[in-house]
């Protein structure tokens, strides 16, 4: 799973300070690097490929890694960074 950035440090940033600071990785291609080192890459942008992506690491010998792109706001399934830093302004303005 990947989404560009380390989302639980931007987390705590924003519960801590209110803003984040040097929490972004950029663009890195995990598909192509696992190819690199031997083992299938399979790149997955959208969760409407996610079954195609299961089934074909399971038909696959050997290693599949799935690089899964996931968005950025979701730190976990019921926490957007949106909403932290919205908290975060309405804290200080209090």
């Amino acid at each position: 799973m990947r989404n560009g950035q380390y989302g639980t440090i931007a987390m705590h940033q924003l519960r801590q300070t209110g803003r984040m600071s040097a929490v972004t990785i950029g663009e890195v291609d995990i598909a192509g690097l696992a190819t690199s080192l031997g083992a299938a890459g399979v790149p997955v942008g959208r969760e409407a490929d996610l079954d195609r992506a299961f089934t074909e690491a399971r038909q696959r010998a050997g290693v599949t890694v799935l690089d899964i792109r996931t968005d950025p706001e979701l730190t976990t399934p019921a926490l957007r960074l949106s909403d932290l830093r919205d908290q975060s302004a309405a804290d200080r303005r209090d």
